[in-house]
């Protein structure tokens, strides 16, 4: 039989527990191997497999790894021995502004809600009613010296690390890169112009872009669309948001920003009257075919022998 243990939610590690589920003599040994390794007692497995582990890899590694060790181990837990399955975990913690912790450690069998740890109360809750999970909430239960092991774990080592981060990393997490925006337009066809605010340099990622018509915010529609944030090459991120208008509407457009190194101000870049901006955008064009026009006919005559 063959386990896929993932580690939630890229790792994953294969371990083989019987040397050949089709021959007789293969599954009687891995038996008997797996009998040896749950002789040593209820406690033994627990204390030889995760300290090693802790002290090897910190908290997160080992006790991500344990529990499907621990599984493996227990007997008369898998009902069908032929068929493989997975099995995840996931373990961690998280701070709140206000001092307080959540902390959290789920198992799940074949993608499904399994059995999971109330921190607080040092109580394994099934989350499935078949015997699988009872047999498994069971023996998770009786290992006492796990259940208080993994409380520790999560509400003093857990909450130790992630306060040792926060302080190696504030100055990453107080980083704060104001965003620079830039309104052009193109034209779509005769009865469309499409406006464009393009928005990069900012950090970190939340980020809210807005576009104003005569100084009113303009609601969801199909004219309006705004892409998903994208990083760029020094860490912090983009973003396009585009408005279609009609050419001669008469309306003021502007591109409103708001982001958390601005503080309470806003970043407000207008584009004016589409007609206006229109009419200039005709000039240009004009000025720059003939422009074109004229350096192309001083390299004709200059070439032409």
């Amino acid at each position: 039989m063959t386990v896929v243990c993932q580690d939630h939610p890229k790792t994953a590690v294969q371990t083989p527990l019987a040397a050949d589920t089709t021959s007789t003599a293969g599954t009687a040994q891995a038996e008997q191997q797996q009998k040896e390794v749950c002789s040593c007692g209820s406690c033994s497995p627990f204390r030889l497999v995760l300290h090693p582990l802790l002290n090897a890899w910190g908290f997160t590694t080992g006790s991500m790894q344990f529990p499907c060790l621990l599984l493996f181990i227990l007997p008369g837990m898998w009902a069908d021995p032929e068929d493989p399955f997975v099995f995840q975990c996931r373990m961690g913690c998280e701070l709140h502004p206000n001092g307080s912790s959540t902390k959290f450690y789920r198992l799940a069998y074949n993608a499904h809600s399994f059995v999971s740890f109330d921190v607080d109360s040092s109580h394994w809750k099934r989350w499935q009613e078949n015997e699988l999970a009872v047999n498994v909430q069971r023996e998770l239960s009786s290992f006492i010296g796990f259940s208080a092991s993994l409380q520790y774990l999560l509400n003093f080592t857990c909450i130790d690390h992630m306060k040792r981060f926060i302080e190696y990393g504030r100055a990453a997490l107080e980083r704060r890169e104001p965003p620079v925006a830039t309104v052009f337009a193109h034209m779509r066809d005769p009865a469309q112009l499409l406006l464009v605010c393009r928005v990069t340099g900012f950090y970190p990622r939340p980020i809210s872009v807005a576009w104003l018509r005569d100084g009113q915010e303009v609601p969801p529609g199909p004219g309006l669309n705004t892409s998903t944030i994208l990083p760029n090459a020094d860490l912090t991120y983009q973003l396009r948001s585009t408005l279609i208008v009609a050419p001669d509407d008469g309306h003021t457009y502007a591109c409103r920003v708001r982001h958390c190194s601005l503080g309470t101000h806003s970043l407000l870049i207008p584009w004016g009257s589409s007609k206006g901006a229109l009419g200039i955008g005709v000039a240009v064009v004009v000025l720059l075919t003939v422009a074109a026009a004229c350096i192309a006919t001083v390299w004709y005559y200059r070439h032409r022998c």
